[in-house]
């Protein structure tokens, strides 16, 4: 209904738009984490630890180590591993334990990122 044909994309950097933009200065600061977020993530490695040996044991994942996993990594070989035709007798289980880990993981990411 809009009828629109065409669409244009510009960035703070295209000329068009550059006399537009303002100055901005970006700051880090790097926070260290204090002692219950850091409890808290080692909870999450501790419910995580035996969700990826299970993975590990189905050949679905290989590392067993929650201090090294993401959900992207998850993801990624939740990818491979469902290109490997699996037996129907232990996909459901390994659906659920990528699903599992990858909620775990995107929280413990978010405690660290956020707070």
């Amino acid at each position: 209904n809009l009828h629109i044909h065409r669409l244009e994309f510009r960035d703070d950097e295209d000329p068009d738009v550059t006399p537009y933009i303002h100055t901005k200065t970006v700051h880090t600061e790097v926070v260290k984490l204090d002692d219950t977020i850091m409890s808290t993530r080692k909870l999450g490695h501790d419910l995580l630890r035996p969700i990826l040996h299970r993975l590990c044991d189905a050949k679905a994942y290989f590392s067993r180590s929650p201090e090294h996993a993401s959900k992207m990594r998850l993801m990624s070989e939740r990818q491979d591993w469902r290109r490997t035709n699996p037996e129907d007798n232990v996909k459901f289980r390994v659906e659920a334990d990528f699903a599992n880990a990858m909620s775990l993981c995107h929280g413990v990411e978010l405690l660290q990122s956020h707070g």
